[in-house]
């Protein structure tokens, strides 16, 4: 690899650590596991970390709006907490009960308050049948190289904070379709358009 990828492996990592930082300082497993399974997904879950997002699926028999709000009426006190919102999908069309927290590390003895971070939770029945971002991690993993984890960080880190770009259409990109750069993959995007609900799995494994 050329020191470019290098470069940009190594700022992954760094907020990969950063991310990790966040689920420790809120005990975000240890609060969800009174009340289900929580998976850690998404880009966390990759190594593949650009905006301060945290992505969880919590899987219970029954998801119960009052156990996600046990959880997360306490987190809402944590230092830090700005923002908590909720919304009741499971008549919807990705069943299951979603909320999500605004969180900003609190300020340093410089004064200066930390990165702010989105994190996204989904409760989930046991049998949910939707796309599970949960099955998505191992074949990701098994999947990425050196080469497509920097085409893919140095993509999103080209669009970092436009709406319009999702990882899922990335991963597509660069592991089924080749991309390696940013105007390949607007090429790309023009062509194929946008994934909705998938059970999308990369189809080379290295």
């Amino acid at each position: 690899m050329d020191s470019s990828a290098d470069e940009v492996l190594r700022r992954g990592a760094e907020r990969l650590a950063a991310a990790r930082r966040v689920i420790e300082r809120l005990d975000l497993l240890g609060r969800w596991a009174a009340y289900g399974r929580p998976v850690v997904v998404g880009s966390v879950a990759y190594g593949l970390v650009v905006e301060p997002d945290v992505d969880l699926e919590i899987f219970c028999p029954r998801p119960r709006v009052e156990d996600g709000f046990a959880v997360v009426s306490q987190l809402a006190l944590e230092p830090g907490v700005w923002k908590v919102r909720f919304s009741n999908e499971l008549e919807g069309p990705d069943p299951g009960l979603y909320w999500q927290l605004r969180y900003r590390e609190t300020a340093s003895s410089s004064g200066v308050a930390g990165e702010g971070w989105k994190i996204d939770t989904w409760l989930l029945a046991d049998d949910y049948a939707g796309p599970r971002s949960s099955d998505l991690i191992e074949p990701m993993r098994m999947a990425l190289t050196p080469e497509t984890r920097a085409a893919i960080l140095r993509i999103k880190e080209a669009y970092f904070d436009r709406e319009e770009l999702r990882g899922i259409d990335v991963y597509r990109a660069v592991l089924d379709g080749g991309v390696r750069t940013l105007e390949e993959y607007d090429r790309w995007i023009a062509a194929h358009g946008p994934a909705g609900l998938t059970n999308w799995r990369p189809s080379l494994v290295p």
